[in-house]
């Protein structure tokens, strides 16, 4: 055989031999797939509502030094009255004024600032403790997939443009709740942070989901 006539052979065999590894590389089973409702999750993790109640309490503090500049600003402003605009005393009341105005400013923006980023941090963790749950579930529970149901949230009443933009958002049209696991996940993540607590674990378990759509086939 000419080497010509071999060379063409090869290439015409090498799509056929990719295509018999990836056949017996490929899954012999139906995909399981499960799905979470983030926003369930979210809206029932112990961890986020704690986060919640810390912030709360420095909000409250920081609203009383905000209300004590308040009170600090208005009684420098009724103390301006009293002396004579010009003076010595009236501008050094005025001074005084002027820097406590911008002490309540910035402790202002600072409050905001700071209550901005604790949320964001509360929320990022929250989400990574979602997504490590998943995977132990999935791992437990012989799962492939883990999906976020989007789905669920409604599409509300806009114009065309932002409707579109809410639809085009969205990458799942439909779930069986067979295959919703965000209870599961809710309940080891609560546990869990029970028992960081000091409190105890409730005990876990839970059936997998049942298959869902199957991996491509030879």
């Amino acid at each position: 055989m000419s080497r010509t006539p071999l060379i063409a052979l090869v290439a015409l065999c090498a799509p056929l031999t990719a295509a018999l590894l990836w056949a017996a590389r490929s899954p012999q089973h139906p995909a399981v797939i499960a799905c979470v409702d983030l926003d369930k999750a979210f809206s029932q993790l112990e961890q986020l509502k704690d986060a919640d109640a810390r912030r709360e309490r420095i909000k409250s503090e920081m609203d009383r030094k905000i209300e004590e500049l308040k009170g600090e600003l208005q009684g420098l402003s009724e103390e301006l009255e009293s002396f004579k605009p010009g003076s010595a005393t009236y501008l050094e009341a005025e001074r005084k004024a002027i820097a406590r105005s911008g002490d309540l400013q910035a402790l202002q923006a600072f409050s905001e600032l700071r209550r901005e980023r604790e949320v964001a941090e509360a929320t990022r963790e929250a989400y990574l403790a979602i997504r490590r749950a998943c995977g132990e579930l999935a791992n437990e529970m012989k799962i492939d997939v883990v999906l976020i149901d989007d789905s669920i949230p409604p599409i509300f009443a806009a114009d065309l443009q932002t409707t579109r933009n809410q639809i085009n958002g969205r990458r799942v049209l439909y779930t069986n709740p067979q295959l919703d696991i965000s209870d599961l996940v809710v309940e080891r993540l609560n546990a869990g942070f029970r028992k960081a607590q000091g409190g105890q674990v409730p005990a876990q378990g839970g059936t997998a989901p049942a298959s869902g759509a199957s991996a491509p086939t030879p």
